[in-house]
């Protein structure tokens, strides 16, 4: 039995590996080591939420989107070029806080 099409969970990864590539390249000497973790489409491919985990992470007051905007247009450009799709969605980053979490419970671990 051929396995089930899955087209928009092949997008999400294309669009997660071509991001973390971009940002190694244009954004990592300003933040620190970045990377995109997963991406997130609506049924609809019109709108990407792009889970983003830094280190050294980012103060909380620091807002995700405000740190990546210089590099927006830039890294649209990039993922037409490599990802299969008529158009590139609407893109918006949140920051991924399961590393930050999982060091708190490491931590935790580590006191017992």
């Amino acid at each position: 039995m051929p396995k089930p099409y899955n087209r928009i969970k092949r997008i999400e990864e294309e669009l997660a590996h071509n991001t973390t590539s971009f940002l190694h390249k244009e954004a990592s000497e300003d933040i620190g080591l970045i990377n995109c973790t997963h991406v997130k489409l609506t049924p609809d491919l019109s709108s990407a939420l792009l889970y983003i985990s830094v280190y050294p992470p980012v103060k909380k007051n620091v807002a995700i989107n405000d740190l990546l905007a210089p590099y927006l247009y830039d890294l649209k450009r990039f993922l037409v070029e490599r990802v299969p799709m008529r158009k590139i969605p609407k893109i918006s980053f949140a920051l991924d806080e399961g590393e930050a979490e999982a060091e708190k419970i490491n931590k935790i671990i580590d006191s017992l």
